[in-house]
């Protein structure tokens, strides 16, 4: 099985800080486990996208504001 890189947010549990970083894994749930291990919440964790490197992707895919709230 080949591993997916994930881009993920999440909140450090000991300083509250925000995150945003990519994790290699084989499945959302194995990816939230790693995370989850270094001791961070994960807030979102996405697949990323093999052509999301280009100008529209900066566009797209954002964190929503109900989601800031949250």
């Amino acid at each position: 099985m080949s591993l997916i890189t994930f881009k993920y947010v999440a909140r450090n549990a000991s300083t509250g800080k925000k995150i945003v970083a990519e994790v290699q894994a084989d499945s959302v749930a194995s990816a939230a486990k790693l995370i989850g291990e270094q001791g961070l919440a994960p807030i979102d964790i996405q697949a990323k996208d093999k052509s999301g490197d280009g100008v529209l992707s900066r566009f797209t895919n954002r964190i929503t504001t109900k989601d800031k709230i949250l």
